[in-house]
């Protein structure tokens, strides 16, 4: 048993460092060197060709790249994951992508879906209020910029907020390799 926990400990570890073993530039590294928008068409291309699974990242990459009905659609797959926060996180990104798409009322709808289905998502409860922060720009009652495809850029707190997202997943697949390795 300990040697099969080791085995599936290592492949965890390797699918958590994906492409840097084959050689290829991480996420931040491929942005940093060449910027935001061929990072996701390579990620999308990738996507496509079936070498990256659908993520919430990958859906991310299509809404950056203005392609909202196929990022919709990777979500549309991850709302059945059984990981209710990341369920949660790509059912408020449908409604987001649905608000670029000027399809209002599908973008309420996903928002409430949201905020119904998963009251407990994200312990810090930052996806039901981003969930309620639409909702309120749809109802008229919180004025923010109206959202259109931009030239969107990474600032380094976005850096330092998916850099602590890594790290928190990394030690949660380290605890679960030590659960596994003890026999509990």
């Amino acid at each position: 048993m300990k040697l099969e926990a080791r085995l599936v400990s290592l492949l965890l570890i390797l699918l958590l460092a994906g492409s840097s073993i084959a050689g290829e530039p991480d996420w931040f590294t491929r942005v940093k060197r060449d910027g935001i928008e061929a990072a996701c068409g390579i990620y999308v291309a990738r996507h496509e060709s079936g070498v990256e699974p659908d993520s919430l990242h990958v859906g991310r990459c299509y809404f950056l790249l203005g392609r909202y009905e196929e990022g919709i659609a990777v979500y549309a797959r991850l709302t059945r994951s059984p990981d209710r926060n990341y369920a949660a996180a790509a059912l408020a990104r449908m409604g987001e992508g649905y608000f670029h798409l000027g399809r209002r009322e599908d973008a309420r709808e996903a928002f409430r879906q949201c905020i119904d289905r998963y009251p407990e998502a994200w312990l810090d409860g930052s996806v039901l209020e981003f969930c309620r922060a639409w909702i309120r720009k749809l109802d008229g009652s919180l004025r923010i910029r109206e959202s259109r495809p931009v030239s969107p850029q990474v600032s380094v707190e976005d850096v330092r907020r998916e850099v602590e997202a890594l790290e928190k997943r990394l030690r949660e697949l380290r605890e679960l390799m030590e659960r596994m390795s003890s026999g509990d």
